[in-house]
């Protein structure tokens, strides 16, 4: 059922508005969402300067044939050529990682740095990755096929209120091979920018099976949800719904990241991080809402740079751009400035040079 008076309103976005599946794999029949609801998270999203969620990068100790079976075969990812050749241009140069995949789901991907010295891996065993895909009940044949173990969520969902779940409907859950918790959900259509179909753009290496990542979602600490929220919106500009202990950051693509506040222990947080991008393709905003960010964050002493990337610092707006990137590694609360999360953000410009909007770039030169 909708969400009641004073929770989340439900975003509109291209996962299917159909109930979850039953059981039997019938699809159960709920009250349809209140347009004007929808049109509200709708508008908070498109006013959103965060475009999109790029990509998630984890770390694997080794590549092994279970990881190659698991994310090309069975879920159908696609290899984006790039990453194998910058990860060989990173390990000649004596950077600490053996290799690198770039693996495509649609518009977004995830990133598999292997062997690197420091974090060797990581399963983001403080969240929850959300993936979306046209046809479940093909997905569900190919876990089986392959005797992987994997759970249903469908029916009742009003225990999950608060959660991806919430939002994008019923689920098949389960872990990969390094123990990264997955959500496959049912969804009709890339999360992509407004125009990509039709302009073509796509990330390289072909077509995937999935249609992308409407979500990652992390648990927090009681009392840390609003802080967080604070964060984003005012670091960031971004378009926040905080409420009852969760918060949702809103992108143009109908993502979001989402903070759940729970009881008891959270995993310790394992350095991996999440990309995004800041713009707005129809304003031709390729660096101004990157640039407003940056000088927030700089300003609230924020920027931060990793020293796995030793030629990549962010000590200036000009090393920002050049970079087009820069990152943030805690989440402080501008209100008492007060650390209330930590995961690095790669917060990205549309000149980043692996930018897969650049072919929808108008006129970069007057950007600049």
């Amino acid at each position: 059922p909708p969400p009641p008076p004073g929770r989340f309103r439900p975003l509109a976005s291209p996962l299917e508005s159909a109930a979850p599946l039953g059981s039997r794999g019938r699809r159960r029949s709920r009250p349809a969402m209140d347009a004007q609801q929808q049109r509200s998270s709708a508008e908070a999203a498109a006013a959103s300067p965060i475009l999109l969620l790029d990509h998630v990068n984890l770390n694997a100790f080794d590549w092994t044939q279970e990881l190659e079976s698991f994310w090309f075969d069975t879920l159908g990812c696609v290899s984006d050529p790039r990453g194998v050749r910058i990860g060989e241009s990173i390990n000649a140069r004596g950077g600490s990682m053996r290799a690198l995949r770039w693996l495509n789901v649609g518009f977004q991907q995830i990133h598999v740095p292997i062997g690197e010295a420091r974090d060797s891996s990581q399963s983001m065993s403080n969240g929850i990755v959300g993936l979306a895909f046209e046809d479940l009940s093909d997905l569900r044949l190919r876990l089986k096929q392959r005797g992987l173990d994997f759970d249903e969520v469908s029916g009742d969902l009003s225990e999950f209120v608060g959660t991806g779940i919430q939002y994008c409907g019923g689920a098949l859950t389960l872990q990969s091979p390094t123990g990264i918790n997955l959500r496959l959900h049912s969804a009709t259509s890339w999360f992509a920018p407004a125009g990509a179909a039709e302009a073509g753009v796509a990330q390289p290496g072909g077509k995937s099976l999935g249609l992308g990542m409407p979500y990652v979602e992390y648990l927090c600490r009681p009392g840390t949800s609003e802080g967080i929220g604070r964060f984003y919106s005012h670091c960031l500009g971004a378009s926040v719904e905080n409420m009852n202990g969760v918060c949702r950051i809103l992108m143009q693509t109908g993502q979001f990241l989402l903070f759940r506040e729970v009881q008891g222990q959270i995993p310790v947080y394992d350095n991996h991080h999440v990309a995004i991008y800041l713009a707005r393709l129809e304003t031709g905003d390729y660096t101004d809402s990157f640039a407003a960010a940056y000088k927030r964050c700089k300003e609230a002493g924020l920027v931060w740079n990793n020293p796995r990337f030793a030629n990549m610092t962010y000590d200036t707006l000009e090393d920002a751009q050049r970079h087009g990137e820069f990152r943030v590694l805690d989440l402080a609360d501008p209100a008492t400035g007060e650390v209330v999360f930590r995961l690095e953000h790669e917060i990205r410009s549309l000149l980043h040079p692996t930018c897969p909007c650049k072919d929808m770039l108008k006129d970069v030169s007057a950007s600049n």
